[in-house]
């Protein structure tokens, strides 16, 4: 029996346009239909490339604007890809093939005993348990997030029929595994692994759970583009410098010893839902977070050195990638990296006159999560309330309690970052006075205002990020004296921390005093 529905579209021919190479976000997990990944054109021949489960697989074509009239192309093949001539100018392809088998979790634990285990102690293997709390076992719309395959024929009907199947189980995740079940050995029946959000946004989504739609509006959500162009353009040196943060499909490899991926998946996935969550285990920070709330000891991960070295369980899961990526006051190529957030909040870093001076914020119990995200009752239209966690990761005055009144947190944000702002612009001013009259000759006459920059300017002296605009060389920057370097990098310190003095206002505003002192002494010199 095959698939009535069309399973997904083609392209017309006309567009050119390419489709997914991922599967469709769906209700349920990883989508259990043949879906088509690519459709090339040459020369009146057409290469029509998908992904599925099972098969033989049946690709079908319609040149019928109402796609009422779809005719077989070719014979059914068991490959994945079919090349076929094609004489319309408005073609629509399709791929059907039979239903996929489900095994059930029980299968699955036949030969994944330990992931079973550890999966069993998780919200997801009650999923069913819980819609059963709410008398909703029953309900269409709810059962293809709290069960197998619903919706497919050989999947979840009801509880008598199919009771191996409820509950979120492997299998929504990776795919239909009756095939895998039996032929192991078969790269093209093995089940699928993904890191993509879409995996999870296919339930975790809308009013139940808007995770996925706040997350894909975060800066988590969308992979900083020259990241991306770097990672396709060098690979696995990108992967290993830049990847471990940017990149979720490239930490995930790094995290797990597994062979990092192509670049194109690399430079694709952002930092999505597994980076920070386990799919597999309920942990001890709870939420099946991979890594504490809470951090105080020191980190500041270095891109030259391998991840596996530097790796630490113990450090917290915002820590990991929010820190200052091991800047130190000695470089001269680029600005401390935008992610010193963590140790702006400890004060552990920077050029200091003393003991660093603290606000109370590196106290906070829950330190990031307190103020970056906020449990709330979505607005459910069947009955009852589920709390949701904010993954827009947009800090909330309303979180400041029960220290501050959301009025006067906000307030305090207001008069903090306009006297953090203007406390920046002062060095700044003084630091590009230095260029412009007391720096090294050679460097005044050649760089101006840029010559006390790195040689790749900071935002401050570089706000639209313009390669051409350029600062001292590596061999010149031997002429910057280190109380120069000194001021930049504390003062790029408090820059790129981003929350202008909130995260913890005496420290930042004390590495802004030692920048004007070493400014001072270098004024002061005939």
């Amino acid at each position: 029996m095959w698939f009535k529905a069309a399973v997904v579209l083609g392209v017309s021919l006309t567009t050119w346009a390419a489709a997914s190479e991922q599967p469709p976000r769906y209700a349920g997990g990883y989508f259990p239909y043949p879906f088509i990944t690519s459709v090339e054109v040459k020369e009146g021949r057409v290469t029509v490339n998908w992904d599925g489960f099972g098969g033989p697989f049946r690709l079908q074509m319609s040149s019928d604007a109402g796609l009422t009239n779809w005719q077989s192309v070719g014979s059914v093949t068991t490959a994945r890809s079919k090349t076929v001539p094609v004489s319309a100018t408005n073609a629509i392809f399709r791929v059907q093939a039979p239903p996929p088998g489900f095994a059930g979790v029980k299968i699955c634990a036949s030969c994944h005993l330990p992931t079973y285990r550890e999966w069993s102690g998780t919200p997801h293997s009650g999923a069913f348990q819980k819609l059963r709390g709410y008398g909703a076992e029953t309900e269409s719309s709810c059962l293809p997030c709290h069960s197998v395959g619903y919706g497919v024929s050989t999947g979840y009907t009801n509880i008598s029929r199919t009771p191996h199947l409820t509950g979120v189980q492997c299998e929504n995740c990776h795919g239909p595994a009756q095939l895998h079940s039996v032929y192991f050995d078969d790269p093209q029946a093995r089940a699928r692994v993904r890191v993509s959000a879409e995996l999870c946004g296919g339930c975790h989504n809308d009013f139940h759970y808007p995770t996925f739609d706040e997350w894909k509006g975060s800066g988590h959500g969308t992979i900083t583009t020259r990241v991306a162009q770097d990672i396709l353009k060098s690979g696995k040196d990108a992967m290993t410098t830049c990847g471990p943060c940017h990149s979720g499909a490239a930490r995930l490899a790094l995290l797990n010893g597994r062979p990092l991926p192509d670049s194109e998946t690399a430079a694709r996935e952002s930092v999505t839902c597994a980076v920070c969550h386990d799919p597999h285990k309920e942990t001890r920070p709870g939420a099946q977070l991979r890594n504490p709330l809470v951090s105080t000891e020191f980190f500041s991960y270095n891109m030259t050195r391998s991840f596996s070295s530097q790796y630490k369980s113990s450090v917290g899961i915002c820590v990991q990638c929010h820190n200052a990526r091991g800047a130190v006051w000695q470089d001269t190529e680029t600005a401390p990296h935008p992610s010193d957030q963590h140790n702006i909040l400890m004060g552990n870093i920077g050029l200091l006159n003393g003991p660093p001076e603290q606000a109370e914020h590196h106290r906070i119990p829950q330190q990031c999560v307190k103020c970056h995200t906020h449990v709330y009752p979505s607005e459910d239209p069947d009955e009852s309330e589920i709390g949701t966690v904010d993954h827009t990761f947009e800090p909330w005055p309303a979180n400041c309690a029960p220290c501050h009144s959301e009025e006067s947190a906000t307030a305090l944000i207001s008069v903090t970052q306009a006297d953090l702002k203007q406390r920046i612009d002062l060095v700044k001013e003084r630091l590009d006075s230095w260029a412009l009259t007391k720096a090294p000759a050679a460097l005044r006459e050649k760089y101006g205002r840029l010559a006390w920059e790195y040689h790749q300017p900071g935002p401050l002296s570089n706000p639209d990020n313009n390669p051409a605009r350029l600062g001292p060389t590596t061999a010149e920057q031997s002429d910057v004296p280190d109380a120069i370097k000194q001021a930049r990098f504390n003062l790029y310190l408090v820059v790129q921390d981003g929350s202008l003095g909130v995260h913890n206002g005496k420290f930042t505003r004390q590495l802004l005093q030692v920048a004007e002192d070493k400014l001072n002494s270098e004024f002061a010199k005939p």
